[in-house]
C-alpha cells in the first residue's frame, strides 16, 4: 500500500510516498521524499516587478498562467493521467521560458544583478524542482492549499491571546480543526454541524462514526423529514 502526502517548507514542499515495509521501522526507511518548488513563489517575484519591468514580466506571467489554466484541467484526472497531461502541455512551456530567460541573460537585455535579473534566476535555479509535476504522478504545482490552512492556524493563534482560558482556547482549536476537515472533504459546514448536534448522545457514544468525512447530506435531509 502506498500513501502519498506533502510536507510544505516554506517555498517548497516535500513530496513524500510513504510505503508499508514490516521490517522497517523508522519513517525514513519507509518514505521516499521528493522536493518540489512552488510556482506560486516564483511567480510572485514577477508580479511583485511587474510595475518596473512591465514586458518581460508580462511575458513570464501569462505564460505561467498557461500552465495554471493546464493543472486546472487535470483536476478530475488521475496522477498518471495528470502527469502525461502535464509532460505533453505544461513542460514545453515551462522548458521554453527558461530559455527564453536564458536568451535575455547571454543577449544582455538582463542585468543579472538587478531586481529582474534575480527573479529570472531563481527560476532557472529551481527549475527541477518547480518543474517536478511534470517528472512525479501527483506531485503539486505549489503548496496553496497548504498555505491556505496555515492562514487558518495563524489566525485561531491570534485569536487566543483574547479567549480568557487555556481550556477555551484549547475548545476554539478543536472547533477550527473540524471546520477546516470540513472544507478539505468538501462537506457544508453548517449542515455538518447540525448533524453532529441533532445526535450529541451517539457523538458521545461513537465519536470516530462523526467524523467530517464521513458525513453524508443525505444524514441531514433524514433528519428534517
Amino acid at each position: 500500500m502506498a500513501i502519498s502526502t506533502t510536507l510544505v517548507s516554506n517555498c517548497h514542499q516535500y513530496f513524500l510516498t510513504h510505503t508499508s515495509r514490516p521490517k522497517s521501522r523508522s519513517f525514513a526507511a519507509r518514505t521516499q521524499r521528493t522536493e518540489c518548488g512552488c510556482l506560486t513563489h516564483a511567480r510572485r517575484k514577477f508580479t511583485e516587478l511587474e510595475m518596473v519591468y512591465p514586458k518581460p514580466c508580462a511575458y513570464v506571467l501569462d505564460q505561467i498562467a498557461k500552465v495554471y489554466v493546464h493543472d486546472a484541467a487535470t483536476k478530475e484526472m488521475s496522477d498518471e493521467e495528470r502527469l502525461a497531461y502535464h509532460q505533453k502541455h505544461s513542460l514545453p512551456i515551462m522548458t521554453k521560458l527558461k530559455e527564453w530567460m536564458e536568451l535575455e541573460f547571454r543577449e544582455k537585455r538582463v542585468e543579472p544583478n538587478s531586481s529582474l535579473g534575480k527573479a529570472m534566476a531563481y527560476f532557472q535555479r529551481h527549475f527541477k524542482k518547480l518543474t517536478k509535476f511534470c517528472y512525479v504522478p501527483g506531485a503539486p504545482i505549489d503548496n496553496n492549499v497548504a498555505e491556505q490552512i496555515l492562514k487558518q492556524s495563524a489566525a485561531i493563534r491570534k485569536n487566543s491571546y483574547f479567549y480568557k482560558t487555556s481550556d477555551g482556547a484549547c475548545l476554539g482549536g478543536i472547533i477550527l480543526s473540524v471546520l477546516i476537515s470540513c472544507r478539505l472533504s468538501r462537506k457544508n459546514v453548517w449542515d455538518y454541524l447540525v448533524w453532529v448536534l441533532r445526535n450529541m448522545a451517539e457523538v458521545k457514544a461513537n465519536p470516530r462514526a462523526f467524523l467530517p468525512w464521513i458525513y453524508k447530506a443525505e444524514e441531514t435531509e433524514a433528519l428534517a423529514a
